[in-house]
């Protein structure tokens, strides 16, 4: 290879990064293809995506690297996501000239992010630094700031990054077109650096991922054929049941409420469950169903520091569950829901079982896991993401009895409710399978729900901590109404153009778009002059009156609460890695109820009218001659009958008005 000019026959890059929403947008601009000429991607899931096109009078090859959640520890990284991450460089043999890490600049960049992308593309190699550029996106955000602006407020971890990528940078707006030739440009210079040499796959590590997914599928396939024999075993032919029960329990963002909705057929309701909800369907003359919500649970803070009044709620769901098991007619389960885009590993089994132990041992023989998010799987099964992420996960599906479903949160309204009736089937096939350990239960057989839970002493200070992140965990109007405008100043080329006249109505006048970009890093440095000697409930204070004023990005408190001396490391990777949740989810919520809603409206406006024109044009020749004699013999049919009327009603001869 030649090191002034890379002679390869095709130039293989590779995209890597945690941004979401936009980034089919950027994948088609490099690859010099915009608008209704960009290819169709499909929605990120766990699968990397190739694509080829000709730029420049180059042949490039571009891979998209599946994205990691962003601010999110490795460790609550999926093991598929991982493993595809690796797998994604056999799609560039022998080798990718670039990386191409993406940042956008729409969103603070802090220590959990930077940590976030180290730690993620440690996984490539330790060469894969001096391959890498940085891409900065959403710059059209920044208005009339500079990149250079930007890079120097941003703070230091932003600065560490591109230390770590030899300061090789260039950033997308729409006000700098030709992304592809700039891209194209560094690349250069990148290979030029590099003496003309591509990054170097370890072949050894790919097979080694290789065979184990291929024992994974094994395991995969049996545990489904498995699944498939006990349903045929259970189904249940004759419902002989008047009412069946359901409670939703799960940890915060689980989507229990998009269940619940599904299940109920209600579904225009959501919102967060802060107590206890009963409601109830009659789906059909003698079926009735009723559905009992609660509070969520923290995914990574152990039940001692789940409020207490949340955990009453939880108890008092469950007592509901029992008052409903009286009669043989009434039957009972449990939804325990797992979001399946994320690691599941023994941490988040011993949280699950601790919190689930109040309700007794029998429990589990009435519950099923549903598996949320079940998009993001893709190609994947279910199954192989069970038996890859292993022994805590593979422990609790058997735990309740191989009972698991899959949930598309994401599906339209039909298919919603089918997978609501799906799972209503599966509660009629377990409650039919065999007697309810709760049903008129002896003396010693069912341990009865109780609020005492030996637990391990738990510092005053952190509760205090958690108790405030518990208040503000909810999403105020003013974070959803800045995120939405964050995403309307993204190119989103795989929607609708009328997506973005739909934000800006929605947007129009609103003080909200007028966002605050003041240097993340001086703002910081004020508060930690502030901070000075006061406690830590003074600390708190101090930022979320800052982070309520918008001051600072809305996804900062964390890091600025963090900087207390007596804020532990531990309980700082704690509040990063729920706070990333809730930053996680609410971008995903914006998007969809914000410019995935808009665009479906929009896209189906659109095909409903190409359909019709498509229709018209398509009609032969001698029907739309037809179709013209027709509408003139009707034109002269109505003319008579006017003259009729007229002659009838007006001795004159003029119609009386």
């Amino acid at each position: 290879m030649d090191a002034e000019g890379f002679d390869d026959s095709e130039l293989r890059l590779v995209l890597v990064g945690s941004q979401r929403f936009g980034t089919n947008a950027v994948a088609s601009s490099l690859l010099g293809l915009e608008g209704s000429s960009a290819q169709d991607w499909g929605r990120r899931t766990a699968r990397s995506v190739t694509r080829s096109a000709e730029v420049e009078g180059k042949r490039v090859r571009l891979v998209k690297a599946p994205a990691w959640l962003r601010s999110y520890h490795l460790q609550d990284t999926a093991e598929l996501v991982r493993q595809e991450l690796v797998l994604s460089l056999s799609h560039t043999r022998p080798g990718p000239h670039a990386f191409i890490l993406l940042c956008e600049v729409d969103l603070p960049f802090t220590s959990a992010c930077a940590r976030a992308v180290t730690a993620h593309l440690s996984l490539l190699g330790p060469h894969v630094w001096t391959h890498s550029l940085l891409l900065f996106t959403c710059g059209d955000w920044l208005g009339h700031s500079s990149l250079e602006d930007y890079l120097k407020g941003e703070g230091i971890y932003l600065a560490q990054l591109l230390d770590r990528c030899g300061h090789r940078y260039l950033m997308d707006n729409t006000s700098t077109p030709d992304l592809s030739r700039r891209v194209l440009t560094k690349v250069q210079e990148l290979l030029n650096a590099n003496g003309g040499q591509h990054f170097h796959i370890e072949e050894d590590r790919i097979q080694r991922i290789v065979q184990s997914r291929e024992e994974v599928k094994r395991r995969a396939e049996r545990r489904r054929k498995r699944r498939k024999k006990s349903e045929e075993g259970t189904r249940a032919k004759d419902c002989s049941l008047s009412e069946i029960t359901v409670v939703l329990l799960g940890w915060v963002f689980a989507v229990k409420t998009k269940v619940r909705r599904a299940l109920l057929r209600d579904l225009e309701q959501e919102g967060r469950t802060m107590k206890c909800t009963k409601a109830s369907v009659d789906l059909s003359e003698h079926l009735k169903l009723t559905v009992v919500d609660t509070p969520g649970w923290w995914k990574y803070f152990s039940p001692s520091l789940v409020p207490q009044h949340v955990r009453a709620e939880i108890l008092k769901a469950f007592r509901a569950y029992q008052e409903a098991g009286g009669r043989s007619t009434q039957g009972r389960a449990v939804f325990l829901m797992i979001p399946a885009d994320t690691s599941f590993t023994q941490e988040q089994l011993k949280i699950i079982r601790d919190n689930m132990r109040p309700l007794g041992e029998q429990i589990w023989r009435r519950t099923i896991l549903v598996f949320t998010r079940g998009h993001w799987l893709g190609e994947f099964t279910i199954e192989q993401h069970i038996e890859s992420e292993g022994e805590a996960l593979v422990w609790l599906v058997e735990q309740c009895g191989n009972r698991y479903f899959v949930f598309d949160g994401d599906a339209e309204q039909s298919g919603l409710e089918t997978q609501g009736h799906q799972l209503i089937q599966m509660v009629l096939d377990l409650c039919e399978s065999g007697p309810d350990p709760h049903q008129n239960p002896g003396p010693k057989t069912v341990q009865e729900p109780t609020e005492e839970l030996e637990e391990e002493p738990v510092d005053e200070d952190l509760q205090k901590m958690v108790g405030v992140l518990h208040k503000v965990w909810a999403w105020g109007s003013w974070e959803i109404e800045e995120l939405a405008a964050r995403f309307f100043e993204r190119p989103l080329y795989e929607f609708a153009d009328v997506a973005s006249m739909h934000l800006t109505n929605m947007f129009k006048g609103s003080s909200d778009l007028n966002l605050i970009r003041q240097p993340r890093e001086e703002v910081e440095k004020i508060l930690r002059e502030e901070m000075r000697g006061k406690s830590l409930e003074e600390v708190v204070e101090a930022a979320l009156q800052i982070y309520f004023r918008k001051e600072v990005g809305a996804f900062d408190i964390v890091s600025i609460i963090c900087e207390k001396d007596q804020f532990k490391p531990e309980w700082k990777s704690l509040f990063e890695r729920e706070w990333a949740r809730r930053e996680v989810r609410l971008k995903e919520y914006v998007f969809n109820s914000y410019v995935r809603a808009g665009a479906d409206e929009a896209r189906r406006l659109i095909e409903s009218h190409n359909k019709v024109s498509a229709w018209l044009d398509a009609m032969p020749p001698s029907i739309e001659d037809l179709v013209k004699i027709i509408t003139l013999k009707l034109q002269s049919l109505v003319s008579q009958s006017v003259k009729s009327v007229t002659r009838s009603s007006s001795p004159h001869g003029f119609v009386t008005m």
